[in-house]
């Protein structure tokens, strides 16, 4: 699977996912050719292997206690 990132003025305005590397790169240089337009192709899996757990990081250590919306106590 291959990403592409369109930005306008450097703001991050799309992304597309591709099976095809070749369609990916068509789909980045059909936007390039507008003005302001950039584009960043990335694989994910370079950098993630596919037993990676992504999440986001915590606080919490086990056996904090939990009260139900306030976070760690």
């Amino acid at each position: 699977m291959i990403e592409l990132r369109v930005y306008m003025d450097g703001t991050q305005v799309s992304t597309a996912r591709f099976d095809d590397p070749a369609e990916a790169q068509a789909a980045a240089e059909r936007w390039t050719e507008l003005p302001g337009f950039t584009c960043q192709i990335d694989d994910p899996s370079y950098h993630h292997a596919p037993d990676d757990i992504l999440g986001g990081e915590t606080d919490l250590v086990p056996g904090d206690d939990l009260v139900e919306g306030a976070g760690p106590v």
